[in-house]
């Protein structure tokens, strides 16, 4: 037998913007962790011009290729992989996941675990301050 369950549409409205704000709640602590790494991208956009020009200097990129290189790559190219390899996207944004996941899951676990009255919409449409289990 399945169980057949019909709400108001104002309860499952009233439901979602509830469900809504608590995750806003939850994942702001972990805000600031992703903005930390966009202002740090301009950072290592400075150290990348850096870099390409000292490769532009007369001789260097000869002896980077003459000890590193393969043949047909050009400074601009070396540059990019160099960056890629080491400053590169992949870099942190597991970390940077993985940071705000954790976050939102310890603000969730002492959101729930606290005596606090956070509203709760009941099947009747209004709210209630237990929280839901």
């Amino acid at each position: 037998m399945i169980a057949d369950f019909h709400f108001s549409n104002s309860f499952h409205t009233q439901t979602v913007l509830l469900n809504i704000l608590y995750w806003l709640i939850a994942l702001a602590p972990g805000l600031p962790i992703p903005l930390i790494y966009l202002a740090y991208r301009k950072i290592l956009a400075n150290k990348r011009e850096a870099l390409s020009s000292l490769m532009a200097q007369d001789g260097v990129f000869a002896s980077y290729q003459k000890r590193f290189g393969k043949a047909g790559e050009t400074a601009d190219k070396v540059v990019k992989q160099l960056f890629t390899l080491y400053y590169g996207p992949v870099t942190y944004v597991l970390p940077i996941i993985m940071n705000v996941v954790v976050i939102a899951l310890i603000v969730s676990a002492a959101a729930r675990s606290s005596d606090s009255d956070l509203p709760v919409a009941s099947r009747t449409g209004s709210y209630n301050t237990q929280l839901a289990c």
